[in-house]
């Protein structure tokens, strides 16, 4: 009997600037981009909104993270995104 692969993923966590318009906006936005690049999330942590970013049937990569980074640098007025490192999901 093999042990189940690992689901190879990242946390992202989104904090809002105070007074922050267009919350819903950034979500969406964040959202279209996993999806248009093959990404998916589960939401949930500690933290909230905190999601765990990863690839259906695969996994995600340091290109991936890069790609998050890039785009958080569009919100930088809006809200503070911090990007975990590659790990294994299913154990955290």
């Amino acid at each position: 009997m093999s042990a189940p692969c690992p689901v190879l993923g990242f946390v992202v966590a989104i904090a809002l600037q105070p007074a922050t318009a267009g919350a819903d906006a950034l979500v969406a936005d964040f959202l279209h981009l996993l999806e248009r690049n093959g990404l998916t999330i589960a939401a949930g942590g500690a933290r909230a909104p905190e999601y765990r970013v990863h690839r259906e049937g695969g996994q995600a990569t340091h290109a991936d993270r890069e790609l998050v980074r890039d785009w958080s640098r569009r919100w930088t007025h809006a809200a503070t995104v911090t990007i975990g490192d590659i790990t294994d999901l299913e154990s955290t």
